[in-house]
C-alpha cells in the first residue's frame, strides 16, 4: 500500500537570478525587490509543551461525591433556607470537602494527577427563577463571597485540609471559577428583564452622554449613575446592599444591567446569564478586583483554575487578567500553575484565540468530545483523523493542542454512556471512548462517576424527564433521588440507590490500567501524535506516539466496528519487532516499509511499542513549503515532508529585509500552522521558512514568499 504521493513544487528563478521556491504569482519586477535580508538561518525549536503536559484530571461535583461531615449540610442556614434536600435533584445533597478527602485514595487509584472541583466559594444557597421554581446552588455557580469557601462544603479549613492531603498524594487541586456572573441580587425597577440591544439603548455616562463599552474596555471609565447609565435601572433589595464580598461587588454600576442574555450576538457578553448579575468586565475596577481575588487563592494553595463561561467575557479582560494571574503565580515560585477555560464551541478555529492570544494555557476541548462520541457511535474513523489535523489552529511558539483539556462527559453535556445508551454494545463503546480519551494528546478529564458507568435518564419528582445536565449529576455514594436510582449503568444494570465507590468495577479498572500504562510509558501521554495509514480505514484508525528522546514509536490502534479486525498499518519504524502493551497477545514485526498487521477485537484498542528506534530516511526527499492567505488575516503555512519518516518542522517568518520570527514547531508528518498576520501592514511581502529535522537530527530547509492582500506582488532576495 502506498502513502499519499508528495505534492511537487517547482523551483523558479525570479529575483536577480536567485533560485527560490516561491509561488509564481508573487514574482515581481526585480527592480522592485526589497533589500537583502540579514544573514542567519531560520530558527529551530522544540515543540511547545505545557507545564502540565499530559496531566490526568478527575472532575468532581463536590456536593454529589461523599457526605463526610453531615454537620455542615445546612451550611449554617435555617433548614428552609439552606437548599438542602437530598431527595431533590436540584438541591444540595450533602457532599463536602471532608467527603472528598475521605475519597482521595479512591480517586488516586484511577491514576489521577489533578482534581478539578466545582466552584467552592460561598454561594447564595437558594434562588427563585422567574417566580416559578426555587433551585439551590449545589453546583457552586451563584457566588456571593469570592473570598471564602462555602459552609455547605466545610469552609476554608476543610479546603486547606483537602489541598494538603491531595498534595501528599501528588495530586493537585484546581478550582472552578466564574468571572462573568455573581449571584442574582440585582433586580430591575422596570419589572422586566428581556435583553435590550445597544441599537435601542446605549450605555451612558453620569451626564447622560452615550458611551461605547467595547471601545472603553481596559481604559479609564467615566463616572456611571445607576439611575441614568443603564437600559434597566438596577435595584438592590433592602438588607442585600452588602450581600457580596469583596465590597466592590455591591456597586450596581459595575454590572451590565441590560437584561437576560439570548446567548446570541452582543448579549453573549453583555447579558445576564439566566438572571445572574453580569459583571462589567470591561471596567478597570472589575479587572483589578478579580486579579486581587484570585491572587488570594493562589496564596491559599490552589494549583490552578478552570474558568467557567469564558466566551461570555470580553476578550480584553482575559488578556489582562490571565497575564496578571500567571505573572503572580510565577513570582510565587508556582511554575506549573495553570489556567484552562470553558468555551462551549465545537470548531477549533473558534477556540484557538483563547490559547493563542491570552495566558490561558488550555481550553476544554469540546470538539474532541463531539468527535470522539461520533467515532465510538460508529462514525467514519477519518473524521477523528480530520479533527486532529485541525489542531494546527492552536500552534504558536507558546501554545499547541497539547495544552488542551479533553473529555467525553461533563456536567453540562451529560455522560458518554447516555450518548450511546440506545446503540448495541453500549458498554464496549463507552470503554472505547475512555481509551481514546486516555491515549490521545492533551490532558484527559475523567468526570466523576464515569469510572462506575454512570449514564443518565430518569425522572424528577413531578414525573418529567430529568434534563441531560441534571441527569448527569448523580450521587456517587448512594442517593435518595428516585430519578437517579431508576437509571441504568453503561452495562445495562440498574443504578439503584446504593453506593458506587467500587474500585473493582470494570471501567474503574480499565481507566486505572490506562493510567498505569501512561505512567510507565509517558510517550503515550506526551509524545508526538502522528496518524498512520490504515488499509481498512472504514472501521479503524491508528496513531503513532513518538518518544523524541529515545526515538521510539508506539502504535495505538482503535477498532470502532462490531467485528474483530486485522488492520494493515504503515508504521514509521521498519524491520522492527513491536511488543504489545495493551490488547494484543503476541508481538508483530514490521516489514521493510513499516507495514504491520495488527489484530484488534471489536470496539477494542491495541497498543504496541517498537523495539528498534525510529530511523531517518535513507534518501530524504526535499522539503517543500507553501503559504497562502486564508481568512480573518491568517496565512496558512504548510510544508510537505517525506511521509514515511518522522520529522519535527519549525516554521518562521519575516518581512522582507527583517529578522526571522518563530511561528511554532510541528511534530506530525503533515506540518502546517496558521500565521496571524493582522499586525502586518496590508500589501507587505513576507518570507516564510520551514526547517524539518529528522530522527537523526538532519535538517532540510525551504522558503517561500507571498505578498499579503492589499498590495502588488513582490518578492524577497535570498
Amino acid at each position: 500500500m502506498s502513502r499519499t504521493s508528495r505534492r511537487k513544487t517547482a523551483v523558479i528563478t525570479c529575483v536577480a537570478g536567485a533560485a527560490l521556491v516561491i509561488p509564481m504569482a508573487v514574482c515581481g519586477d526585480p527592480a522592485e525587490a526589497v533589500p537583502q535580508p540579514p544573514e542567519g538561518p531560520p530558527p529551530v525549536a522544540d515543540p511547545w509543551r505545557s507545564p502540565i503536559d499530559g496531566e490526568q484530571f478527575y472532575f468532581v461535583m463536590t456536593d454529589r461525591f461523599v457526605d463526610g461531615d453531615p454537620s455542615n449540610n445546612l451550611g449554617g442556614y435555617p433548614e428552609e433556607e439552606s437548599g438542602f434536600d437530598p431527595a431533590n435533584p436540584h438541591f444540595y445533597h450533602g457532599g463536602d470537602l471532608a467527603g472528598l478527602e475521605e475519597g482521595l485514595d479512591y480517586i488516586a487509584g484511577l491514576g489521577t494527577e489533578a482534581i478539578w472541583v466545582t466552584p467552592p466559594m460561598a454561594n447564595k444557597p437558594v434562588q427563585n427563577f422567574y417566580g416559578i421554581i426555587d433551585l439551590a446552588s449545589y453546583h457552586g455557580y451563584w457566588t456571593l463571597d469570592l473570598t471564602s469557601i462555602d459552609p455547605h462544603l466545610g469552609g476554608d479549613e476543610a479546603m486547606r485540609s483537602v489541598i494538603d492531603a491531595a498534595h501528599e498524594r501528588g495530586i493537585k487541586i484546581y478550582f472552578d471559577i466564574e468571572i462573568n456572573t455573581t449571584a442574582d441580587v440585582i433586580s430591575y425597577a422596570e419589572g422586566q428583564s428581556a435583553y435590550i440591544p445597544l441599537a435601542e439603548e446605549p450605555w451612558r455616562d453620569a451626564e447622560g452622554n452615550p458611551i461605547d463599552m467595547a471601545a472603553l474596555a481596559g481604559q479609564p471609565f467615566p463616572e456611571l449613575d445607576p439611575a441614568t447609565s443603564f437600559p434597566y435601572t438596577p435595584v438592590i433589595a433592602p438588607g442585600d446592599e452588602d450581600a457580596k464580598t469583596p465590597e466592590w461587588l455591591n456597586d450596581p454600576t459595575l454590572y451590565h444591567n441590560r437584561g437576560d442574555s439570548t446567548f446570541a450576538g452582543e448579549s453573549v457578553t453583555y447579558g445576564d446569564f439566566i438572571g445572574l448579575d453580569d459583571l462589567m468586565t470591561e471596567h478597570p475596577r472589575v479587572v483589578e478586583g478579580m486579579i486581587e481575588v484570585y491572587e488570594h487563592w493562589i496564596d491559599f494553595g490552589v494549583d490552578g483554575f478552570r474558568i467557567d463561561t469564558v466566551k461570555h467575557v470580553n476578550f480584553e479582560f482575559w488578556q489582562e487578567w490571565s497575564a496578571a494571574i500567571m505573572d503572580y503565580a510565577h513570582s510565587q515560585g508556582r511554575d506549573d500553575f495553570y489556567l484552562f477555560g470553558e468555551v462551549m464551541e465545537f470548531e477549533q478555529q473558534q477556540l484557538a484565540p483563547y490559547v493563542r492570544e491570552t495566558d490561558i494555557g488550555g481550553i476544554l476541548d469540546f470538539p474532541f468530545a463531539g468527535t470522539t462520541i461520533d467515532f465510538v457511535s460508529g462514525g467514519a474513523p477519518a473524521e477523528l483523523g480530520n479533527f486532529f489535523a485541525d489542531d494546527d489552529w492552536y500552534l504558536t511558539p507558546t501554545s499547541s493542542a497539547a495544552g488542551l483539556q479533553t473529555f467525553v462527559s461533563n456536567h453540562d453535556l451529560g455522560r458518554i454512556a447516555m450518548r450511546v445508551a440506545d446503540l448495541d454494545h453500549a458498554a464496549d463503546r463507552v470503554r472505547l471512548a475512555q481509551d481514546v480519551l486516555m491515549l490521545s494528546r492533551g490532558n484527559p478529564i475523567i468526570y466523576y462517576g464515569d469510572e462506575q458507568g454512570f449514564a443518565g435518564g430518569g425522572h424528577d419528582q413531578w414525573g418529567n424527564d430529568l434534563a441531560v445536565d441534571v441527569a448527569a449529576r448523580q450521587d456517587l455514594s448512594g442517593t435518595l433521588v428516585a430519578g437517579y436510582a431508576e437509571q441504568t449503568l453503561a452495562d445495562g444494570t440498574p443504578m439503584g440507590s446504593g453506593s458506587h465507590l467500587d474500585p473493582s468495577s470494570q471501567l474503574y479498572e480499565r481507566i486505572a490500567e490506562l493510567a498505569e500504562l501512561r505512567r510507565t510509558h509517558p510517550t503515550l501521554a506526551t509524545g508526538a501524535q502522528v496518524q498512520l495509514p490504515v488499509a481498512q480505514a472504514d472501521s479503524g484508525i491508528a496513531f503513532a506516539r513518538i518518544d523524541a528522546d529515545a526515538r521510539r514509536e508506539y502504535v495505538v490502534v482503535y477498532n470502532n466496528s462490531a467485528q474483530d479486525q486485522t488492520f494493515d498499518i504503515e508504521a514509521l519504524t521498519a524491520h522492527s519487532l513491536f511488543r504489545p502493551l495493551l490488547g494484543g497477545d503476541r508481538p508483530v514485526t514490521s516489514d521493510r516499509d513499516g507495514g504491520l498487521q495488527v489484530q484488534v477485537p471489536a470496539f477494542g484498542t491495541v497498543v504496541l511499542r517498537a523495539v528498534k528506534p525510529v530511523g531517518p530516511a535513507v534518501h530524504a526527499d526535499p522539503l517543500s513549503l507553501d503559504a497562502a492567505p486564508v481568512e480573518d488575516g491568517f496565512v496558512e503555512v504548510s510544508a510537505t515532508v517525506d511521509p514515511d519518516h518522522w520529522f519535527r518542522t519549525s516554521f518562521s517568518w519575516r518581512p522582507c529585509g527583517g529578522e526571522w520570527q518563530p511561528l511554532g514547531t510541528h511534530d506530525r508528518n503533515n506540518p502546517r500552522l496558521f500565521h496571524d498576520s493582522t499586525g502586518v501592514a496590508p500589501g507587505t511581502t513576507v518570507e516564510y521558512a520551514a526547517v524539518a529535522v529528522d530522527a537523526a537530527g538532519r535538517r532540510t530547509e525551504d522558503r517561500t514568499a507571498i505578498t499579503l492582500p492589499g498590495g502588488t506582488a513582490g518578492s524577497c532576495r535570498t
